[in-house]
C-alpha cells in the first residue's frame, strides 16, 4: 500500500471515529433526557395515586404540599374506571402534548413502565406511564410530551453533523496539504530517481516548499547526486590518465622489442641502447604502478603506522637528501625542537621528498625548510622557493592526480603527476591539512600542518641532543 493510500485510510478513520462518537453522543444524551422524563412521570403517577378518590373534582393544578408531590402543568393526566369510563384532568396542552389514546388504548399499555406513543396531533410523541390505583378503582395515566427531549436531541445532531462536517473538511485539508508538501515531492523524487537508474544521469530533482523535510531531502539527493557525477567523471580521468602513462612506456618496450625482432638492431651497441631504453621504460612504469598501488592502500584507509616521529629530524634529513642530489643548488633549513608527533615515518618521508623534489624541478631558486611548532601543539612544515609561482588555475588543481597544468602533457620535466596527489593524500591520513601558496612575484609556499603528540603520548627515548637543538642550518 502506497503512503498515499495509506493517508486516505487514515483520514477516513479518524473520520468515522468522529461520527461514531459523536452519534454515541446523541444517543447518550437523549437517553439521559428520556431518562428524567420518566423519573417525573413516576413522581407524578404516585403522587396522583395517592390522592384519596383519586384527581376526581380535585382543582388543578394538583399541588401537594411534599415538593414529592407538586405536580408540573405541562402533564397529560387521566383515569380509567373500573367500568371503563375514561376521566382525563383538565388542562390547556394542546394536542401534539396529549397522547393519541383512549380507554381500552389506556388498559392494554403495560403498567409501571413508560411507553413512547403518538401525539394526539401534530406529529409529535408521548410518553406516558399507567399505575393501577391503590384502591383499585381503576388506573392512573401519566403522559408527558417528548417535544423538548426530540428538539434537544435534534439540535444536538445538527451541531454533531457541522462538527463532523467541519472535521472532515478539516482533515481533507490537512491530507491534501500533507500530500502537497510531503508526499508529492517525493513522489516526484522517486520518478526521477527512476529516470537516473534508466540512464538519464543528468536529472537532477526540483526542490519543493523549502523548509521542509522534502525540501531537505532533494537537496541532499542533488548533492549526492552531483557529487556521484563527479566521482564518475574523476574516475573516468583517473583510468585515462593511468592508461595514457603506461602506454608510453609499453609502446616503447614493445617498439624496442619488435625492432630486435625484425633485425633492426644489427649492432651490439645497438643492442645496448635498445636494452637501456627497456630498461629506463621498465623503471618508470614500476615508479607508476608503486604510486598508483600506494594511491589506492591511502583510498581505502587502511591504518598507517603508528609511531613518535621527530619532524624536525625528518626536515634536516630531507634537506640534507636534496643537497646531495643537487650540490649546486642552495638549500636551507631551519628547525625548532621538539617537533614530534605520532605518525608513520616512512610516509612522512616521502612527503618531504616529494615537496623538494618538486621545487627543485621546477625552479632554478633557492629552496627553504622549515619545521616549527604551530597552535595547539601542531608541528607545521614549509617548503619555500622563489621561483616563478603558479598561475591561479594551476595552484587551483596541484594537487589532482595525474595534473601537470600542462595541457600537451610533455613529460620533458619527469614525473609523473602524481607526487603532490600522494602527499595530500598521506598528509590527510595523517590527520593533518596542506595548502598551496603562490605567488608570480614572490615563489611557491607549500604548508603542511600535522597534529602534534596527544597530552598523554611519550616522546621518542632514543632522541639525540642534536635532534632537540634549536638553531638554523644552511647546507650548500
Amino acid at each position: 500500500m502506497t503512503l498515499r493510500s495509506r493517508l486516505v485510510v487514515l483520514l477516513v478513520a479518524v473520520v468515522l471515529v468522529v461520527i461514531v462518537t459523536g452519534g454515541i453522543v446523541v444517543v447518550t444524551q437523549r437517553n439521559f433526557q428520556v431518562d428524567q422524563v420518566d423519573a417525573q412521570l413516576r413522581v407524578a403517577a404516585e403522587t396522583i395515586a395517592r390522592l384519596p378518590g383519586g384527581f376526581a373534582g380535585a382543582p388543578p393544578p394538583f399541588v401537594g404540599t411534599a415538593p414529592s408531590q407538586r405536580l408540573i402543568s405541562d402533564l397529560w393526566i387521566a383515569e380509567v374506571g373500573t367500568d371503563g369510563s375514561l376521566h382525563a384532568a383538565p388542562s390547556a396542552l394542546s394536542g401534539s402534548a396529549r397522547p393519541a389514546l383512549d380507554a381500552s388504548g389506556i388498559r392494554v399499555l403495560r403498567r409501571g413502565r413508560p411507553v413512547t406513543v403518538a401525539a394526539h396531533s401534530g406529529g409529535g410523541r408521548v410518553r406516558v406511564l399507567t399505575m393501577a390505583h391503590p384502591n383499585g378503582s381503576g388506573i392512573v395515566a401519566v403522559g408527558v410530551s417528548l417535544d423538548r427531549v426530540d428538539s434537544a436531541s435534534s439540535r444536538l445532531s445538527v451541531a454533531v453533523a457541522i462538527g463532523v462536517g467541519v472535521m472532515t473538511l478539516v482533515a481533507a485539508l490537512l491530507g491534501w496539504w500533507v500530500w502537497r508538501l510531503g508526499l508529492r515531492p517525493i513522489r516526484r523524487m522517486t520518478k526521477t530517481a527512476d529516470a537516473i537508474t534508466a540512464g538519464q544521469l543528468d536529472q537532477r530533482i526540483d526542490p519543493p516548499t523549502p523548509g521542509t523535510e522534502a525540501a531537505h531531502l532533494a537537496r541532499a539527493l542533488n548533492s549526492m547526486l552531483d557529487q556521484r557525477q563527479r566521482t564518475e567523471e574523476q574516475l573516468r580521468q583517473f583510468v585515462g590518465d593511468a592508461s595514457h602513462e603506461l602506454r608510453t612506456p609499453l609502446t616503447s618496450i614493445r617498439g624496442y622489442a619488435e625492432l630486435y625482432q625484425r633485425g633492426g638492431l644489427p649492432t651490439p651497441e645497438g643492442v645496448e641502447d635498445a636494452m637501456r631504453r627497456i630498461r629506463y621504460e621498465s623503471i618508470r612504469m614500476e615508479h607508476l604502478v608503486d604510486e598508483l598501488l600506494l594511491l589506492a592502500q591511502l583510498d581505502q584507509a587502511r591504518p598507517l603506522a603508528a609511531e613518535p616521529v621527530d619532524v624536525g629530524q625528518l626536515v634536516r634529513d630531507a634537506a640534507s637528501d636534496a643537497s646531495a642530489a643537487s650540490p649546486d643548488r642552495t638549500i636551507t633549513v631551519n628547525t625548532t625542537a621538539p617537533l614530534v608527533i605520532v605518525g608513520d615515518e616512512h610516509k612522512l618521508r616521502q612527503v618531504l621528498a616529494a615537496l623538494v623534489t618538486n621545487s627543485l624541478r621546477h625552479t632554478t631558486s633557492e629552496v627553504s625548510l622549515r619545521g616549527i611548532a604551530g597552535s595547539g601543539g601542531q608541528v607545521v612544515i614549509e617548503v619555500d622557493d622563489n621561483g616563478p609561482g603558479m598561475a591561479p588555475d594551476v595552484a587551483s588543481r596541484a594537487f589532482e592526480r595525474f595534473y601537470r597544468g600542462d595541457p600537451s602533457r610533455q613529460r620533458g620535466s619527469g614525473g609523473t603527476g602524481l607526487g603532490l596527489a600522494i602527499v595530500d593524500s598521506i598528509v590527510r591520513a595523517h590527520g593533518g591539512t596542506i595548502e598551496l601558496q603562490t605567488d608570480p612575484r614572490t615563489g611557491t609556499r607549500v604548508r603542511v600542518v600535522l597534529p602534534g603528540v596527544p597530552p598523554n603520548g611519550r616522546a621518542p627515548d632514543t632522541a639525540s641532543p642534536q635532534r632537540s637543538s634549536q638553531g638554523t642550518a644552511s647546507i650548500l
